[in-house]
């Protein structure tokens, strides 16, 4: 019984479509798209990466996680190019429009006990307070 364990060892883990798979996927490709680019299935693709748990390798980080890192980057670049002085621009308006949301979406939650539509509400009806002799002579 140990020697097919240490047969097993011996083996690699991926065949080299496999191994290629996993790079890409690894490298943000979709599955179909991996599978077009090395000849297989989608479905084929999908079994490995749940037999694999290759989606517990694959870094999905949040779009502004990558967002803040590009920007810092490319901030801390000295001698920037013109693509980079381009791609430092879209990337601040883009993280400036994602911050705006953000803010709308936090004052939406905020206020949304009370309605702001319709006809504002009487807070005393009929107050006559204000009606003077002086205003009546």
């Amino acid at each position: 019984m140990d020697t097919n364990i240490a047969t097993e060892l011996n083996q690699p883990l991926y065949t080299s479509v496999q191994t290629q798979a996993f790079g890409l996927y690894l490298r943000q490709y979709k599955p179909a798209e991996v599978a077009e680019k090395i000849g297989v299935a989608t479905r084929t693709v999908q079994q490995w990466i749940s037999k694999f748990g290759w989606k517990e390798m694959r870094d999905d980080a949040p779009v502004e996680l990558m967002l803040r890192q590009r920007i810092a980057y490319l901030t801390w670049i000295d001698c920037k190019h013109e693509a980079q002085l381009k791609e430092l621009d879209i990337l601040l308006e883009q993280q400036w429009k994602r911050d705006e949301a953000d803010n709308k979406r936090s004052r939406g939650s905020a206020h949304s006990g009370e309605s702001k539509r319709g006809r504002k509400p009487n807070k005393v009806k009929n107050d006559i307070s204000h009606i003077t002799a002086d205003v009546l002579a």
